[in-house]
């Protein structure tokens, strides 16, 4: 008998505790981002911040190791811009900030996909 209140009282246990984590947002697959980027019609410097916004909130980020280019087209040579954020945020847009200024370039967030996006600021110099 008491086996039988202890095995019933772990099930309710585990259940309420399964309920309780299937209110919150799931993480989902992140999406990756690389391509050109460029600051008023030139190649942005090494070193530039990219950043990836959804509304208010920050979904990832990356420093630029080369000039013009921020991550890699192969994952096996270089990084990506990963943007993770909760299902309930698929189909968002996606803003970008080069250096804290919003690119013209807009994404929507597609878990699990890779995307070239080149990303510019300001305007070119003619």
């Amino acid at each position: 008998m008491k086996t039988q209140y202890c095995g019933a009282l772990i099930l309710i246990l585990a259940l309420v505790a399964g309920a309780a984590a299937a209110e919150g947002s799931v993480p989902i697959y992140p999406q990756e981002f690389w391509g050109a980027v460029t600051i008023d019609g030139s190649a942005a410097p090494a070193g530039t911040v990219i950043v990836a916004m959804i509304g208010d909130t920050e979904c990832g980020s990356i420093e630029t190791t080369e000039s013009g280019k921020y991550g890699s087209s192969s994952r096996y040579y270089g990084d990506r811009l990963i943007v993770r954020t909760t299902e309930d945020q698929v189909g968002e847009t996606i803003t970008f900030l080069v250096d804290e200024e919003e690119a013209e370039q807009t994404a929507t967030f597609t878990p699990g996909s890779t995307t070239a996006l080149d990303l510019s600021v300001g305007s070119a110099v003619t």
